[in-house]
């Protein structure tokens, strides 16, 4: 026999042993894989699809409605809604009902009617970069057929050639532009710039992460190495115990995030158009869905790998169903719904609310009351179940 390997072969099985007696571990091991292709299959997706888009149609005539016709049964654009009144269209974006606002004057149809060049105006919400690029390539082409047939009937004898050369497409002088224009306005991000739109998202993704793993570890290390039964045999009450434990990981994930916006501020070139302190008040909220999940892991955990793995199953799903990777509106709808139980989904949409387009707790508030609602109920079973576990 190979010297050493009757030991090695011994501590092989020992190890086997020992994780086949943790029964959560076995169970999320064996879970986990499945949780992630479905997650993954289903959510990672970048078609974009489902827009949502309100209209303002100023004109209310029947060539508006054939275009906004044309723009909703092309199966990129959902109707999010109409309004009649123009300066509230912004709000629409910044509140984010709608992604795309498309605005027709009242002289469309008349300038259409006389032979002249219709414009319309787009608004796109530029906050999701990608989104946006997307949707204003697909109206692009929308507005562009709509032309062409626009064109066409201008010629009756000239054809799809007529039309094209109408259009400006095979070049030369003289030819008039195409009867049908879209403006297209970028608002919250100008650039279309993709660190935009990422890295607001990390400031969440940190806090989860960080404060999630290290506050299950310093529990669970105290259970692994029996210390936690001498500590609550002392005048220490169990809630000081876990004060103890907690504070410095909220202050740790306070500085995180301070750190993260000042990079992203001074290096990236992301704005911060809304209040900072606000920010970091609704930071706080937030800390308590990642510090109760934390303590919750280390309640049912018996070792660190098992409360590692428990997070894990915690953070995957608030990555790939929270929008900080994948839009929601082009998930599944059962997926869209399971969404809605994501704490990090609603704090991402206050990050980028505030930093991006500058609004407060007027357009933040629903956010802000299932954030709390959601940490709240965390953070008290959490303690519920660490009691029991140490009672």
């Amino acid at each position: 026999m190979i010297p050493g390997f009757h030991r090695l072969a011994r501590l092989v099985i020992k190890e086997t042993q020992q994780f086949r007696r943790d029964p959560l571990a076995l169970r999320l091991t064996l879970v986990a894989p499945i949780l992630q292709l479905v997650l993954l299959g289903y959510a990672a997706t970048r078609d974009v699809k489902n827009i949502p888009t309100v209209v303002c149609d100023l004109d209310r005539s029947t060539e508006s409605r054939s275009m906004i016709r044309a723009v909703l049964e092309s199966g990129y654009f959902l109707p999010a809604g109409v309004t009649n009144r123009i300066d509230e269209v912004p709000g629409w974006l910044d509140e984010g009902r709608a992604v795309v606002a498309l605005v027709f004057p009242t002289d469309y149809s008349e300038k259409l009617a006389s032979g002249g060049r219709a414009q319309l105006a787009a608004m796109v919400d530029g906050s999701n970069s990608s989104d946006a690029t997307t949707a204003i390539g697909h109206l692009s082409g929308i507005v562009l057929n709509k032309s062409i047939e626009i064109a066409v009937t201008r010629l009756p004898d000239g054809g799809a050639a007529g039309a094209i050369g109408t259009l400006g497409v095979l070049g030369g002088g003289g030819r008039r532009g195409p009867p049908l224009d879209a403006e297209m306005r970028v608002r919250f991000n100008e650039s279309l710039s993709g660190s935009h739109f990422m890295i607001p998202g990390v400031v969440g993704l940190v806090m989860l992460v960080s404060t999630l793993l290290l506050t299950a570890i310093a529990v669970t290390r105290e259970k692994e190495i029996g210390t936690i039964e001498q500590i609550l045999v002392t005048p220490i009450r169990p809630y000081e115990f876990l004060l103890g434990k907690i504070i410095p990981f909220s202050l740790l994930g306070m500085v995180n995030v301070a750190v993260v916006l000042t990079v992203a501020r001074y290096w990236f070139g992301v704005p911060m158009r809304g209040s900072l302190i606000l920010l970091f008040g609704l930071a706080g909220i937030f800390l308590l869905s990642t510090l109760g999940t934390g303590l919750f892991a280390a309640s049912i955990s018996e070792t660190q790998q098992s409360a590692m793995l428990t997070c894990q199953a915690f953070v995957i799903p608030n990555m790939l169903l929270s929008g900080y990777i994948f839009p929601i509106e082009n998930m599944p709808e059962p997926m869209q719904w399971l969404t809605y139980v994501m704490p990090m989904r609603y704090f991402l949409t206050i990050v980028r609310g505030i930093m991006l387009k500058g609004v407060g707790l007027t357009v933040l508030w629903p956010d802000v009351i299932a954030l709390a609602g959601f940490g709240l109920a965390i953070f008290m079973a959490s303690l519920v179940a660490f009691r029991t576990k140490t009672a």
